[in-house]
C-alpha cells in the first residue's frame, strides 16, 4: 500500500488493440479502476506511445481516452507525440489538466531513421515541454531513452541525468 511504498502513483505502461470497440472497452474498464483505486487514494495513469495517434486514420486515442476515462491521468510521452507528427505544445496545452507526468526523450534523424537519443543532442525542443510542466505544476519530468548507438546506456544515462539537471537549474534559476 502507499504507505508502505510512499507511492501512489499506478502507471499503465502499455495497451493495444486491434478495434475501436476493444479500445472502448478497455476505456471503461480503466476509468472504473481508477475510480476504485481513488477511493484508496492512488491515482491511474496511462503512459502512451505512438500507437495511440497512428492506430487509427481519424482519431487520437489518447485525446479520447482523456473524454471516456475522466478519472485517467497521463504519463504523456513527448518523443512519442512528436514521432507521430503532433503539435506537442498545443497536445499538451489542450490536455494539461490530465498530464501527471511528462516524460522526456529527444530525437534525432528523419523519417524512419528517427531514434532517441541522448537528452539535448536532439531536435525536440525540451527546455519549452520542462517549461510546460512547470507552469503546470507538473512534479515528475520522466527520461527515457530507447536507442544507443553513440554511447552506452549507464553511459547515455549520465549525460541525461547532467543535462537534466542543468534544465531544471535553467528553469529554476
Amino acid at each position: 500500500d502507499e504507505a508502505k511504498l510512499g507511492n501512489h502513483n499506478l502507471i499503465i505502461p502499455w495497451m493495444n488493440f486491434a478495434s475501436r470497440d476493444e479500445w472502448a472497452d478497455a476505456m471503461a474498464r480503466l476509468e472504473a479502476l481508477a475510480l476504485q483505486l481513488a477511493a484508496h487514494d492512488f491515482s491511474l495513469i496511462y503512459h502512451n506511445h505512438g500507437h495511440e495517434f497512428t492506430a487509427f486514420a481519424d482519431i487520437d486515442l489518447l485525446d479520447e481516452l482523456t473524454r471516456r476515462a475522466p478519472h485517467v491521468q497521463l504519463e504523456v510521452d513527448t518523443y512519442w507525440l512528436a514521432y507521430a507528427g503532433k503539435n506537442v505544445l498545443a497536445w499538451l496545452e489542450a490536455h494539461a489538466n490530465r498530464v501527471a507526468m511528462l516524460h522526456l526523450k529527444d530525437m534525432a534523424g528523419v523519417g524512419e531513421a528517427r531514434e532517441s537519443v541522448v537528452l539535448g543532442t536532439g531536435d525536440l525542443p525540451l527546455e519549452d515541454y520542462a517549461k510546460f510542466a512547470q507552469a503546470h505544476g507538473i512534479e515528475w519530468l520522466v527520461v527515457e531513452q530507447e536507442a544507443f548507438s553513440q554511447m552506452s546506456p549507464m553511459a547515455a544515462a549520465a549525460q541525461n541525468a547532467s543535462y537534466l539537471k542543468k534544465l531544471i537549474g535553467r528553469l529554476e534559476g
